[in-house]
């Protein structure tokens, strides 16, 4: 049982180790760049920052770069409308998945699934 125990501590450091080599090895050789579209955020005191509204712009990275447009309540989507009475609105919040992260409006996942809803 020692030795088993001993095997595996080597075994989960050696991973531990090498994963973290990895991580540094990484960020020296190809570091992502962070500071290339801090024009579509601003600070925020609750959130730490949330999206500029009105912003319209290029989003981009070293693997895409795609047009963007923030409407004036901050959402990437196009302007929302006064609400209809017995109209269904669903907001959806997420991550850069959601956001649309390196795709066209039309192609994020929630303008398909928009597309799919009956009207």
């Amino acid at each position: 049982m020692k030795n088993f125990l001993m095997a595996s501590s080597l075994a989960l450091f050696s991973i531990v180790t090498g994963m973290l080599l990895g991580e540094v090895l990484l960020r020296i050789i190809a570091p992502q760049r962070l500071d290339n579209n801090l024009a579509l955020y601003k600070p925020d005191d609750t959130l730490v920052f949330k999206m500029q509204e009105n912003y319209s712009g290029v989003y981009s990275s070293y693997e895409f770069e795609v047009p963007v447009k923030i409407n004036s309540i901050g959402l990437r989507n196009k302007e929302v409308e006064p609400k209809a009475p017995h109209a269904l609105r669903i907001l959806w919040p997420g991550d850069s998945f959601t956001f649309g992260n390196g795709v066209t409006m039309k192609q994020t996942y929630l303008q398909q699934l928009e597309r799919c809803l009956p009207t």
